[in-house]
């Protein structure tokens, strides 16, 4: 059977920008799986696309042109896209959300620490919303 995986990644401003970046390595292990990608990118503005949602994100305002170097957004993002990366390896969507709340957790106690300076323990409250706002809606047993 032949598997397809589609991605809509819009690119238009510093936010999706970040998740247009952090989208690559997805859309690579999802090749690498020999999945046939449908990368729906779009540079241009438009009112029907919002970064965000549900979903917040910090970043460090000096790594703008660097999105992957970005060690702030990575605490969001790494977690986020092991939701999507545990599917590609054919693990459970239930898997899945456990172990992206799970990075969420350990980046989290992390930033606990009594090393974490003052301004880097500002974004545990986004990465606590992020992972318990992250559901898993559907067949948890579902896989690909």
């Amino acid at each position: 059977m032949n598997k397809s995986f589609l991605i809509t990644r819009p690119n238009h401003d510093y936010a999706t920008n970040y998740l247009f970046c952090w989208s690559a390595s997805i859309i690579n292990l999802a090749r690498r799986k020999n999945f046939r990608v449908v990368d729906l990118s779009k540079n241009e503005a438009s009112p029907s696309l919002r970064a965000g949602g549900g979903f917040i994100f910090m970043s460090d305002p000096l790594m703008v042109t660097k999105p992957l170097r970005d060690t702030t957004a990575a605490l969001f993002l790494k977690p986020s896209n092991l939701v999507a990366s545990t599917l590609l390896k054919g693990h459970s969507a239930s898997e899945a959300d456990v172990r992206a709340k799970k990075a969420f957790k350990r980046n989290i106690r992390k930033l606990l620490t009594s090393e974490t300076q003052k301004e880097d323990s500002s974004v545990l409250r986004f990465l606590f919303w992020d992972m318990k706002h992250q559901v898993c809606l559907g067949d948890a047993g579902a896989s690909l």
